[in-house]
């Protein structure tokens, strides 16, 4: 492939090898793996939007096994399933493979319910793991249910997360309760959770979210809730925390058709309970129309620094 031939000439001895996109199947991702072995510098390892599927799988773990500081593995969109992360995580179980692996991207995979004991086995794998990107891997709402003692005591162990998205998986409240309650929330500072509900009777989904908020300690900086069919009363309960939540400071609630001016009006004087606003506030998709009142705007300007109303 001469695309891979050009990657392969760029990297060279590098700290970063990326072959990003181009649908490579597991006769062309075999001899790429096997070339990479060995490769013992390598910090940054990109196979996103390629073939890996499940038959790979060892052929990748045999390589990663040279790599000891590997920071970065993005295996997105690469139709890896459930068989080929559980035999991932057998190979990697009691070893320190990825014991450096900072950043770990699994999202656009079909790795279903059934894959939360290798999840959580991988998890563990990874002790210094900083970065968790799971957005549309076919969890549903049995996900973190099914797989409660080996997920949560997984989460709770990651001392070390700071960003995780969950986003576009059909969790509903349930299982969004469960997984929030082992999240560790004195050092994750980054969650998305975009379009999580299981459909739009989904009105209790930001109750978890608000006992996660509460948590003593909570230092999340950034939220997203998008695309999850909240309305005022959702965007009510969630201000209610703001001012016990002051690490909060960027909120993304865009494509909540349902949200309105009044529920803008709600989180606005909920930050006037507490020292700072928010950075920023993503409202866009929403039904906030204007004309804005002139106090409604000066409440803005002191309370936001970037409102987003239209993408």
């Amino acid at each position: 492939h001469p695309q891979v031939l050009q990657a392969m000439d760029r990297q060279g001895s590098g700290p970063s090898f990326s072959v990003g996109s181009l649908a490579l199947r597991q006769t062309q991702l075999t001899p790429l793996l096997r070339a990479l072995k060995l490769h013992a510098a390598l910090r940054e390892l990109h196979l996103a939007g390629n073939r890996l599927g499940d038959g790979c799988a060892a052929e990748l773990l045999a390589a990663l096994g040279t790599m000891p500081s590997l920071m970065l593995l993005d295996l997105s969109s690469n139709h890896l399933g459930s068989e080929g992360l559980r035999q991932l995580a057998a190979g990697l179980q009691g070893k320190t493979t990825l014991q450096n692996l900072q950043e770990l991207d699994l999202s656009m995979n079909p790795l279903g319910d059934s894959c939360g004991w290798a999840l959580a086995s991988i998890l563990q794998g990874c002790p210094s793991l900083s970065t968790l990107h799971l957005q549309a891997c076919g969890f549903g709402p049995s996900f973190f249910l099914s797989h409660q003692a080996a997920l949560g005591s997984a989460f709770q162990d990651a001392k070390h997360l700071k960003t995780l998205s969950l986003s576009y998986n059909i969790l509903g409240p349930d299982a969004l309760a469960h997984a929030l309650q082992n999240l560790p929330a004195r050092t994750l500072q980054r969650l998305e959770l975009s379009s999580v509900a299981a459909g739009k009777s989904d009105s209790d989904l930001v109750e978890p979210v608000v006992g996660y908020l509460a948590k003593e300690g909570c230092t999340l900086a950034h939220l997203s809730l998008s695309a999850n069919h909240l309305g005022d009363k959702a965007v009510r309960d969630l201000s209610r925390c703001l001012p016990c939540c002051p690490s909060l400071v960027s909120l993304d609630l865009s494509a909540n058709p349902d949200v309105s001016c009044v529920g803008l009006e709600e989180l606005l004087s909920a930050l006037q309970m507490r020292p700072q606003g928010l950075s920023f506030l993503g409202l866009s998709g929403c039904a906030v129309q204007g004309p804005l009142s002139l106090g409604l705007w000066r409440e803005i300007t002191a309370r936001v620094q970037e409102l987003e109303l239209c993408s």
